[in-house]
């Protein structure tokens, strides 16, 4: 309830008449009968009235507003703003185009592709993963474009060389993978491959891969030699653990260039 006007805020204050209907004047009379306290004089209507305007006025903000600006009005109360739409997911990250210098170096791309999915094959599964092979051979240079084209050409009618398949997941697994591999026709992500016709090793592959059975045997007869384990091999050529592990149990055919070149360093120095 509102206090009672002195006389000094009684000259300021201005007199409002309003009329009000049977419904509000009968609620009107049951607070003013609620708010009575006997003995001590009951309020009137007016400083009832008065309590209810300063109580809705204060909840809207409006007694704290500056003298200049408008009330706010309940009926045209501006809405919410709006929250700004979730930023997009970003892009997987392209790898940026070899300097013409390394591109010169590189090897022709259809070389890079059939190593790339040599090395992805698994003991056991005759499925592909092509994702592996896209991001392998970006990693020597090529662009992303050049290595689906190649891909595409070894799956077409008079090569034969694979078979690109979607993958029977649902849409939303290996989403990052979906984002690199090359599109079908009906755009569906091309995710496995499978060999249709293997071609066979070049002769400069063919002796990479004597030359890794020879690193092979060394690495064998140095940890018989010494005792080390494979991991304290890795830990002191430089080589991942995961991928020396992956050549040693054949999973992986090779060793790629970098992890060849640290191991028989190390042998080298080892004297094995």
């Amino acid at each position: 309830m509102s206090k009672k006007l002195n006389a000094e805020q009684t000259g300021e204050s201005v007199v409002v008449a309003v009329r009000l209907p049977p419904d509000l004047l009968t609620g009107l009379d049951r607070v003013v009968a609620q708010a009575a306290r006997p003995p001590f004089s009951s309020p009137s209507r007016s400083e009832v009235a008065r309590g209810l305007i300063e109580t809705a006025l204060g909840s809207l903000g409006a007694l704290e507003a500056a003298a200049t600006a408008p009330a706010p009005v309940l009926a045209s109360a501006a809405p919410p703003p709006t929250p700004a739409p979730a930023a997009a997911p970003p892009k997987p990250a392209r790898k940026a185009p070899a300097p013409a210098a390394h591109r010169a170096a590189l090897a022709p791309i259809g070389e890079a592709v059939l190593a790339a999915l040599r090395a992805a094959e698994r003991a056991g599964d005759d499925l592909l993963d092509v994702a592996a092979v896209v991001r392998a051979v970006e990693a020597q240079g090529y662009t992303r474009e050049e290595t689906h084209a190649e891909l595409v050409r070894l799956g077409t009618a008079g090569v034969d060389v694979l078979e690109l398949r979607p993958d029977s997941g649902g849409g939303n697994e290996r989403k990052e993978d979906r984002a690199i591999v090359p599109q079908g026709l009906d755009g569906t992500p091309l995710l496995e491959a499978r060999w249709k016709n293997r071609p066979t090793e070049s002769p400069a592959v063919a002796e990479t891969n004597s030359t890794d059975e020879q690193l092979s045997a060394r690495l064998k007869a140095h940890r018989k030699a010494t005792g080390k384990t494979e991991r304290q091999v890795a830990d002191a050529s430089g080589i991942q653990k995961d991928r020396l592990n992956r050549w040693t149990n054949g999973t992986k055919k090779s060793l790629n260039p970098e992890d060849h070149a640290k191991l028989a360093k190390y042998l080298d120095a080892e004297g094995a």
